[in-house]
């Protein structure tokens, strides 16, 4: 089982406070062996002199570390036990240090500049990809329940008429017109209707026949040669050469008249105000039919109850494809570079700009929680963190010490000469 960073830090700071506190006890007892012995061994007022300023910078520096954090030996010296009877103070400022200096603009964005956060992000959503796709399908039936019906509806069908109002009719029935022309498909067209034409003449051949021999002079005459019969038949093979001659001639004049006069449409259809009018006049009567009304106002219902179904349980297929759109999203904006860099851009921006129009709410914020705390555990809490480097600063004193003081001693010796 891992030590938590906590415990770690507690035990490092009894260690670190173990081995101060031997080196001030080894200058205490140098110290007394050095008094003890300087009678006989004059020698030893050097190892006295060193001893004597080590225990002195060493105590001296002991109190300054342990007036940090408690009254040393539980003494309430005054100025001693300074993180907890200036706890708000130091609230205070530590908030207002952090906010300044560490959560401007300026130094988060040089910060987030080195972060690909594009990369990150999308490798965090590839990672979650699964439970990201549960998390939307199960906001999905709160989302719908949340709705409300004639709102949607409303909106559905504002924007469906918004949608075709913005479509010029007129121009657009042009255009799929001249690529129709352009690409030598409306010679198929006039083919399929000289086709209709043939089929049509077949089907009502009777009638044609009969229409034929009442416009006919003399009838009787006509009737009595079987002559109406023949004429009604070369009138309608005539017919049949006619449309056949169209169909096989792929330049008769009649293709020619077609092509020229589907020409012009595609021209009038895109430029004349009377085509544009007409235009603007089907799409009002096409918005004013009610069975349109009614259907745009239905698909939401429609729609609401298809989604309900499929959420009502899980449904596996649809968390896979969920699941895989958004893998295939999160591979498709890391294998766009222009985008991914927008993106790093904008949320470099984004995140800087919010942290520093909220860094003095952040700075109160750290304010009040360290202010909340309670001022022992305050204390507790941050000598766990430094004190142990706090021990260098006694270790130190003692060492520096015992350096001033043989320093001392060999001045005074110096001057003892000429004095």
């Amino acid at each position: 089982m891992e030590e938590s960073d906590e415990s770690q830090g507690a035990r490092r700071l009894v260690l670190m406070r173990r081995r101060a506190l031997g080196l001030l006890c080894l200058a205490a007892l140098l110290l007394v062996c050095a008094r003890v012995g300087s009678a006989s061994y004059p020698g030893l007022a050097w190892l006295a002199a060193f001893s004597e300023a080590a225990l002195v910078g060493g105590l001296a520096d002991w109190f300054a570390v342990v007036a940090l954090f408690r009254h040393p030996l539980g003494v309430p010296i005054p100025h001693t036990a300074i993180l907890r009877s200036r706890q708000r103070e130091i609230s205070r400022t530590l908030g207002r240090f952090i906010s300044e200096n560490f959560l401007t603009k300026e130094v988060v964005a040089a910060q987030l500049e080195r972060t690909d956060l594009v990369a990150l992000a999308c490798g965090w959503g590839r990672g979650q990809s699964a439970a990201l796709s549960g998390y939307i399908l199960s906001l999905l039936p709160k989302l719908l329940a949340a709705l409300n019906d004639a709102e949607v509806s409303a909106f559905l069908q504002r924007q469906f008429e918004r949608q075709i109002r913005a479509i010029p009719l007129a121009p657009v029935a042009g255009k799929l017109l001249g690529l129709l022309t352009a690409g030598g498909r409306h010679e198929a067209v006039l083919d399929e209707v000289l086709r209709m034409i043939a089929a049509l003449l077949a089907e009502h051949r009777v009638a044609i026949e009969e229409g034929v021999k009442a416009e006919l002079p003399v009838k009787w005459f006509m009737e009595l040669f079987d002559l109406d019969k023949s004429i009604a038949d070369k009138v309608i093979q005539k017919i049949y050469g006619f449309l056949r001659g169209i169909e096989a001639d792929r330049a008769h004049p009649v293709r020619v008249r077609f092509t020229g006069r589907v020409r012009q449409l595609v021209e009038e259809l895109q430029q004349s105000p009377g085509y544009l009018e007409k235009g603007e006049q089907l799409k009002d009567e096409l918005l004013a039919n009610k069975m349109l009304i009614a259907y745009s106002q239905s698909l939401w219902t429609e729609l609401r109850g298809h989604l309900s179904e499929r959420l009502a349980g899980p449904d596996p297929e649809w968390s896979a494809r969920l699941q895989q759109v958004i893998l295939d999203l999160l591979t498709a904006v890391e294998a766009d570079q222009a985008l991914a860099a927008r993106l790093n851009d904008w949320m470099r921006e984004l995140a800087s700009g919010l942290v520093d129009a909220h860094r003095s709410s952040i700075g109160t914020l750290i304010e009040s929680t360290v202010n909340g705390w309670d001022a022992e555990s305050m204390s507790s809490k941050i000598e766990r963190e430094v004190g142990a480097d706090l021990q260098f600063i006694r270790i130190n004193g003692t060492l520096i010490g015992g350096a001033a003081g043989l320093l001392i001693h060999a001045i005074t010796l110096l001057l003892s000469r000429f004095f």
